[in-house]
């Protein structure tokens, strides 16, 4: 009887042992790690691709570079030139918009890669532009000279480099000018271009001339 009541003491003590050890030693749970992701809303018409889940990097500075090079662009197209050369203004808006198009794109991979999404706007003009690049293809493939259809030989405005290099520019406008504020900037900056273009043309036109150049 006596072994009995001990072995029943024994047990509850060590219950009540087991519990407050329970109690004092807490499993400790490491922070998961991050992962980074920009945060972009469900919009309608946009399609995203995530490729995996990204690290936590800072990818605002790929944001920058696409949507200022994109600002440049539309500021500069209409009043660039150079005073020099055959074509002071044609050739050298071409080359203005294949620079600032090339790094427009180089961010954009980047930023891709980054943050490890893909993404487009899922619109019918898209299609209509890449239907027009692939037939701009097939002509300069069964063009008479390939060399000058591609744009190695001349600087030709209708290209086939030239015509990938506008389908760029309206790929990055369509996934960069996503939200109102920076469309109406790009628009603003449009404007002031062409009033600065109209001013100095008004100027030319009553006999003040302020550029050395004439052409």
């Amino acid at each position: 009887m006596l072994y009995f009541m001990l072995d029943i003491k024994v047990k509850r003590e060590s219950s009540r042992l087991l519990k407050q050890t329970t109690k004092i030693v807490q499993p400790v749970q490491e922070p998961l790690e991050e992962s980074f992701e920009e945060p972009i809303k469900n919009e309608p018409g946009l399609v995203q691709i995530n490729l995996k889940s990204g690290s936590k990097k800072s990818c605002w500075i790929w944001d920058t570079i696409i949507k200022w090079a994109l600002y440049f662009l539309i500021f500069l197209v209409p009043l660039f030139f150079l005073p020099w050369g055959s074509s002071p203004v044609g050739v050298n808006k071409q080359f203005l918009v294949t620079v600032l198009i090339a790094i427009a794109f180089i961010a954009w991979l980047a930023k891709t890669i980054a943050v490890s999404r893909l993404f487009w706007v899922k619109s019918p003009l898209n299609l209509a532009v890449l239907f027009l690049v692939l037939v701009w293809g097939l002509a300069t493939y069964f063009s008479v000279s390939r060399p000058q259809s591609l744009g190695f030989l001349s600087v030709e405005p209708d290209s086939l480099l030239n015509i990938l290099t506008y389908g760029l520019a309206f790929f990055l406008v369509s996934v960069t000018f996503r939200k109102e504020k920076d469309l109406k900037k790009a628009i603003f900056i449009f404007l002031v271009s062409i009033a600065v273009l109209t001013v100095s043309s008004a100027l030319k036109f009553v006999g003040f001339n302020f550029l050395p150049w004439d052409f």
